[in-house]
């Protein structure tokens, strides 16, 4: 049931499928007046899977991705190939300049958000029609579940592909990958098993005079127990006229993405292997090290800017395959529900197309969906102004640890250069016998206020200058050495030459 139905497999397990027309063996098809057990006008929609509001949700969330997903790559070139955004520079990423607020990965969190959340809906259409409406979802539904996996799979294929911190939690990207792979081989078996030519599945969207067309049958008339997947991509790939003409809407497209989809995956895994270029003794630094040796030709340079070159087409090229996919399935879909819904089989609600109320229950559980989107924004802004407390504390603390080391007068430690009480070593002759012993002593500081005085700048400027900075250091009020004279034993003709003296 499911993936691979057919009329026998659901009639072997009790599900009894209606394929026949009434009257029947009519020729003129405006004279049928009931499709399996439903008369004109009595046929049920279903707002679950054709619903205004499902399908509203599906292609909001996929714009919006598709949208970041095409500003981040238009960020990325005016950076790495116009020049005309700044770069920064690997040592830069290592220090507070990394904490500054990014552009590129905010519009990343969005896109991967977006994501996350088809992943859970795209399994949920999937789940659905594999166990418990596989033989009764009509050609009709099931051609749009079938494109609406496809839309979903054009959001994850933006995620792998502009999402640079993709694995910076390896886990739970490992399972995201794992996911949109298997709903893309689900897409791909959907999407196949319309293209058996001998029950002739209908996927056309009928002319607007047509009264009746063969797609509101059950899909399962229309389907065979085994993978189409095989014979359709052999049969796509044998001339180009027959990829670009299949007869199959979407399946064209899906080729594409799965190819590009497979593509951005090996990019990712190369940037798994890069950003452990960090770790000490790491594999994957020893791997990143022995690469840039063996191909250090390809890293400065004309070539380098040709792989950033080759690099930003590829993002193009992703781009405009989902775009490209999701302009064509939007177009494909409400046109087949207009006519539908003006073919007058539908069960009208209070006259109106029931596909067409959004507020279903079925409907607003994908519509409330959309929340996660506006919560990751207003966690990535909590963040973000987490970081920036963070930033302000680290730049103030530098400032004071190079006030600290530039201006050592402010400070508590004095250099033997800089005491002008220690004599070096060259200077005390051997005919004097004082010992000189330099003990620093903690100066002290009075907490009264005036024992507290404004620092000097470098530039050296007197007191009450403009030139001197608002800071404060403690006033020093002792000497920082102490002179010792231990005594020294008188040796022959010493007080002699002392009385001379």
């Amino acid at each position: 049931m499911g993936a691979y139905t057919s009329k026998e497999s659901c009639e072997a397990q009790g599900s009894f499928v209606n394929c026949t027309l009434s009257p029947a063996n009519v020729t003129d098809f405006s004279q049928v007046t009931h499709v399996g057990e439903f008369a004109r006008g009595e046929y049920p929609p279903n707002q679950d899977i054709a619903g205004i509001g499902v399908l509203g949700t599906f292609l909001s969330v996929t714009t919006v991705s598709l949208l970041c997903s095409v500003i981040s790559t238009i960020w990325w070139w005016s950076k790495n190939v116009f020049g005309w955004k700044s770069k920064m520079t690997r040592e830069h990423k290592t220090t507070v300049e990394s904490m500054k607020f990014s552009f590129s990965k905010f519009l990343e969190a969005v896109v991967v958000t977006c994501s996350d959340q088809q992943i859970f809906t795209g399994c949920a259409y999937a789940v659905t029609l594999r166990w418990w409406t596989g033989c009764e979802i009509s050609a009709y539904h099931y051609n749009i579940v079938a494109d609406m996996l496809l839309v979903t799979c054009a959001t994850h294929l933006t995620a792998v592909t502009v999402a640079r911190d993709y694995w910076e939690n390896p886990w739970p990207s490992g399972i995201r990958i794992i996911l949109t792979a298997l709903l893309y081989m689900v897409t791909g078996i959907l999407l196949s098993n319309a293209g058996v030519e001998s029950l002739s599945f209908p996927t056309k969207v009928p002319d607007a005079s047509t009264t009746y067309d063969p797609i509101l049958l059950p899909a399962a008339c229309f389907q065979v127990d085994k993978s189409q997947v095989p014979s359709n991509i052999a049969n796509s790939l044998s001339s180009r006229d027959s990829f670009w003409d299949s007869a199959i809407p979407g399946w064209r497209e899906w080729m594409l993405m799965f190819i590009c989809y497979a593509v951005a995956v090996l990019v990712r895994i190369v940037s798994l292997v890069k950003s452990g270029g960090n770790k000490e003794n790491g594999k994957r630094r020893r791997l990143l090290a022995w690469a840039k040796r063996r191909f250090s030709f390809f890293l400065k340079g004309f070539p380098r800017k040709m792989l950033y070159l080759l690099f930003g087409l590829y993002l193009v090229a992703n781009n405009a395959v989902g775009i490209w996919t999701v302009g064509n399935m939007a177009y494909y879909v409400f046109h087949l529900r207009r006519w539908v819904g003006n073919s007058g089989w539908f069960k009208q609600n209070a006259g109106k197309n029931p596909e067409d109320d959004p507020y279903s229950f079925g409907q607003l559980v994908p519509v409330f969906l959309n929340l996660l989107l506006i919560f990751a924004i207003i966690q990535f802004i909590a963040d973000e102004a987490r970081r920036r407390t963070e930033r302000k504390k680290a730049r103030d603390k530098q400032k004071l640890v190079g006030l600290g080391e530039g201006n050592s007068s402010a400070g508590f430690i004095r250099k033997d250069s800089e005491n002008p009480y220690f004599l070096p070593d060259d200077v005390l002759s051997a005919e004097n016998k004082k010992a000189v012993f330099d003990v620093t002593v903690k100066p002290a500081v009075s907490a009264d206020s005036d024992a507290i005085t404004p620092a000097a700048t470098s530039d050296g400027g007197p007191p009450g200058s403009k030139r001197w900075s608002g800071l404060v250091v403690p006033k020093q009020t002792v000497s920082s050495v102490v002179e010792v004279v231990p005594d020294v034993p008188a040796k022959d003709g010493d007080s002699e030459k002392r009385k001379a003296a």
